[in-house]
């Protein structure tokens, strides 16, 4: 089996005290994406998630709880990477996780971002678990992606996917830690 996957290296932060008195900007409701052979990536998104606590649980680690602005978080980066063909976890604008956690008033002294792309070998054959599954592996398999998964200090994330209308995935996981809320 081929697949085509690339993987981009874990970006953590502490999260500086802000110099801006701008207000942060409310979360845009983003759709999620899909296509002819993936018409809910909401259900990857959650999967993925899933296989993350799981592979938390096997080592005896607890789980981290899905929380719905990260994800839509994570979801806009995947998206900006589809839509400005990039992949990075900082933007063609310098804009990095930790600026759009800040960008949105997502508060946390502690966070983390992962993110790789996918491309199944026969998409009409591939089911959401196997897609779910690849992402989770790949970062399992790669050290900095697997300290993240598996950090004590991270008590929530969300998972955010795009696929395009070709079915190449790109898949964001943030992590936050310890005293999270949202601002506004």
């Amino acid at each position: 089996m081929v697949l085509n996957a690339a993987i981009a290296g874990c970006t953590s932060s502490e999260n500086r005290p802000s110099t801006e008195t701008a207000s942060p900007k409310p979360l845009p409701e983003i759709t999620p994406s899909k296509s002819e052979y993936f018409p809910d990536v909401e259900i990857i998104e959650k999967t993925t998630h899933m296989y993350a606590n799981k592979q938390r649980v096997l080592r005896n680690y607890e789980r981290v709880a899905y929380e719905e602005d990260l994800a839509k978080i994570a979801r806009i980066h995947s998206n900006d990477m589809a839509k400005r063909d990039f992949i990075g976890h900082d933007n063609p604008d310098g804009e990095s996780h930790g600026d759009r956690l800040e960008k949105y008033g997502y508060d946390t002294h502690v966070s983390s971002e992962i993110i790789t792309t996918y491309t199944p070998p026969y998409p009409a054959k591939t089911s959401i678990e196997e897609v779910a599954k690849y992402f989770v592996d790949s970062w399992m398999d790669s050290p900095p992606h697997r300290s993240a998964i598996l950090d004590e200090d991270y008590v929530e994330a969300g998972v955010g996917v795009c696929v395009t209308s070709d079915d190449f995935f790109y898949a964001t996981m943030l992590f936050s830690g310890r005293d999270t809320e949202i601002d506004g």
